[in-house]
């Protein structure tokens, strides 16, 4: 499995449910970025200097509004939420929102339950000690004690390891979520908690504890790429996204890449294309998903074109 199939076809809205899911399990204050929002508050959207490049995209058909698809990046660093003036006027512009998983109570429930093993060997034995020791030194530096790791799923833990870690998960899309909430938006999921975590329990278990294994071995690198991820996210430039996708798809297990990439992008993109499109038809929505979803043949933007919509870039 490559490093960069780990880190860019983890779906965003799964990977801000269980930061969040993390941070509460270890006492910080990841419920109140989601929670604490009300009606008449400013200053959630931070205005950037603007740039050539856009991760914002018009969505148009004759006789509809215009709809916004805006690829976002899991990270607290603070020029992520600093945003262009554009996509803060598409966001006020907006009378919808739509991220790919709400973080709500309900769905954070439903993921918590989903993620701690109930039968059979639990991660300790399925890693074995030494494989075992190696994650946990890892899952250490985000708090997870061994106790809690050899409870969760393999899944969850290469999930975890292939984020940063979320201090008060202050992330864009949550950003946006409460802005979403403070103004009274009509706010929809692309995907239910349910939906995502059946995407990783539809892996087979030898496969997540092999998927598990390769993100211990490659922690490093992923690191330096989820800062390349930033940089490039913060220059707005898809392009230099997409290219750093590429260049870490060369090694690996081809078998695991290419189911992983079935079932972790194309799948998904699909089915977040058919959720937006009542969304763009009845509403004028901002939506908001993972950059790395946007690219590509199989990516959310070509998958709209075929679908009789004019999309383009807005600087």
């Amino acid at each position: 499995m490559s490093r960069q199939s780990m880190k860019s076809h983890i779906g965003r809205g799964f990977q801000i449910g269980l930061a969040l899911l993390l941070t509460l399990l270890l006492g910080s204050s990841a419920w109140a970025a989601v929670g604490g929002y009300t009606r008449g508050e400013t200053g959630l959207l931070k205005t950037a200097v603007v740039t050539d490049k856009t991760l914002l995209w018009r969505v148009e058909r004759s006789g509809l509004r215009p709809s916004y698809v805006f690829g976002t990046i899991q990270s607290e660093d603070p020029r992520v939420a600093e945003l262009p003036p554009s996509v803060i006027q598409a966001f006020r512009l907006s009378d919808a929102f739509a991220m790919e998983m709400i973080p709500d109570q309900t769905a954070l429930a439903r993921m918590s339950a989903a993620m701690f093993i109930s039968e059979g060997p639990n991660l300790h034995e399925m890693l074995g000690e030494e494989w075992f020791q190696r994650t946990a030194a890892l899952v250490a530096q985000y708090g997870v004690p061994p106790a809690i790791l050899s409870s969760l799923k393999p899944w969850v833990v290469f999930t975890a390891l292939t984020m940063p870690k979320a201090e008060e998960g202050m992330f864009l899309d949550v950003i946006l979520y409460g802005a979403a909430l403070s103004d009274g938006k009509y706010i929809h999921g692309l995907e239910t908690a349910d939906e995502q975590v059946g995407t990783f329990e539809s892996i087979t278990l030898d496969d997540q504890v092999a998927i598990l294994k390769d993100v211990v071995v490659n922690h490093e690198a992923i690191g330096h790429l989820n800062q390349e991820l930033v940089n490039s996210y913060t220059r707005g430039d898809l392009n230099a996204i997409a290219s750093l996708q590429s260049q870490y798809m060369a090694n690996g297990d081809q078998r695991l890449e290419q189911m992983y990439q079935q079932r972790t992008v194309d799948d998904r993109n699909l089915r977040m294309v058919e959720r937006m499109l009542p969304r763009i038809e009845e509403e004028n929505t901002f939506i908001a998903i993972d950059a790395l979803h946007l690219p590509g043949v199989n990516g959310v933007l070509h998958l709209l074109e075929q679908r009789g919509y004019q999309v383009s870039p807005v600087q």
